[in-house]
């Protein structure tokens, strides 16, 4: 069966996007080995987000039965539907070098994270986070920009909801979930309002 591609397309693709560490995800089991222990897996996916991996390997060389092999997978699916892009942007005021870091305007309502560098975090070239409260009690708007970045979105997983976490604790603290989210012409760009 003849591919819709060429092998060398598949290729320049792949070095590309296929950027950074996978790791391998094995099932944990309760402690009388008699079920899947969900609680465990669900934590082992939401760290290798956490921790910025590329890619899991779901792995079932691990005496798992075909149906508990199949729940596994089911888990780890779900667990990971909808993630976009999983990143933390570090604290610390912009200098050159290291080409990143966040400087904030006169005012103090507006944050700006920029990162000029060649090894960004997620592809993530600046993030904007600016307080509105004074027109709009409690309003906080954020935009998030990236470059060389894999993030998929499909058109029917429109719109996309987004948590962000400004403490040091890992506490969220704000959640946006967008009632209108369109693509440019080409569907590069994503705006969701």
């Amino acid at each position: 069966m003849a591919l819709p591609y060429k092998k060398s397309e598949a290729k320049a693709w792949a070095r590309e996007h296929m950027k950074g560490v996978t790791n391998v995800i094995m099932p944990s089991f309760t402690a009388d080995l008699r079920a899947l222990n969900e609680k465990a897996i669900r934590f082992d996916v939401r760290r290798c987000i956490e921790l910025g991996f590329w890619g899991s390997l779901v792995v079932s060389e691990c005496s798992t039965t075909k149906d508990e092999y199949k729940r596994f997978l089911e888990i780890v699916i779900d667990d990971t539907a909808g993630t976009v892009l999983d990143a933390t942007i570090p604290g610390g005021a912009f200098s050159n070098p290291p080409d990143k870091g966040w400087k904030v305007n006169g005012l103090g309502t507006k944050w700006t994270y920029s990162d000029l560098s060649t090894s960004r975090i997620g592809g993530i070239s600046q993030v904007v986070i600016q307080n509105k409260s004074a027109s709009t009690p409690g309003l906080v708007t954020f935009t998030v920009t990236g470059k060389k970045g894999s993030y998929a979105v499909a058109s029917t997983a429109l719109p996309v909801t987004a948590h962000i976490r400004f403490a040091a604790s890992g506490q969220e603290c704000g959640d946006a979930a967008f009632s209108s989210c369109t693509f440019n012409k080409p569907g590069s760009t994503l705006k969701c309002k």
